[in-house]
């Protein structure tokens, strides 16, 4: 493994997240990508809504790095990567900010390691959908994490319906 087909392959992720984005929501996404290193432990909590919470805050608190970078340094701790995914972080029109979190392969335990460590790692691109979108033919906006007006009125929405047991059927 070298550092350009490691590059190959955030590029090959990269593509992938962006045509997800494009199938499932309505945003215009700049290509023009600044990146956010993450290691999936550095967020706390296994329970999902402070997880959010929490990953939400630190990235937050990141300065976004150019590709090259981001390559130089996943580059270091190749032998101990287990896994790489690339979610959107922040999309506006001019820039769109990538966050790329790993997992080590030393987080397993000794038995899960030994038959691993050996492996490459394995890329990913995912995006995260809010939990009123239920139907796939139906678009959100991917910037939703953050906390928008946006997603706070479809939420308000949601649970309202819910509350008064009232579905899209009706």
């Amino acid at each position: 493994m070298t550092t350009q087909t490691l590059e190959i392959d955030l590029k090959k992720s990269m593509t992938n997240l962006f045509q997800l984005i494009e199938k499932f929501c309505w945003n215009k996404v700049s290509q023009n990508c600044l990146y956010i290193l993450s290691d999936f432990n550095e967020f706390g909590s296994p329970n999902p809504k402070n997880y959010q919470n929490s990953r939400r805050m630190v990235n937050r608190g990141k300065i976004p790095k150019s590709l090259d970078f981001v390559v130089h340094e996943l580059d270091k701790e190749y032998n101990d990567l287990y896994d790489i995914t690339l979610y959107v972080f922040r999309a506006k029109k001019n820039l769109t900010i990538i966050e790329i979190q790993y997992y080590r392969k030393s987080n397993f335990d000794e038995a899960y390691f030994a038959v691993v460590k050996d492996n490459p790692p394995m890329f990913h691109a995912k995006i995260s959908h809010p939990v009123y979108v239920r139907n796939q033919d139906v678009k959100f906006d991917i910037n939703w994490e953050s906390g928008n007006l946006r997603h706070n009125l479809n939420l308000l929405m949601y649970r309202w319906k819910i509350k008064n047991n009232y579905s899209d059927k009706k």
